[in-house]
């Protein structure tokens, strides 16, 4: 049966991610629509990796989220960093 789904579809039964059941659930609730799943990127990517870090799995992070192993030290380093948030008072307006 996972032979009749698209590949979209057979790479997320592959990956773990759905069973074929799943799969053509969702195709019968929302077949036909273009859903854009965007990537992990950003603050999102950095509060994820500093969380998961262990002080020995960088190239499991790099692994997991598709990045450089360079990548991840990069953010690793930017922990002490603060993050940059915007005040409502800050706008210019």
């Amino acid at each position: 049966m996972k032979e009749l789904l698209s590949r979209d579809m057979q790479m997320l039964v592959d990956g773990g991610v759905m069973t074929v059941e799943q799969c053509l659930e969702l195709m019968h609730k929302f077949g036909g629509l273009n859903i854009h799943i965007p990537t992990i990127s950003g603050e999102l990517l950095r509060m994820l990796i500093l969380r998961e870090y262990d002080g020995r799995n960088v190239k499991e992070l790099a692994v997991k989220y598709r990045r450089s192993e360079r990548t991840i030290y990069a953010i690793l380093a930017s922990k002490s960093k603060p993050i940059k948030q915007e005040s409502l008072f800050d706008a210019k307006g």
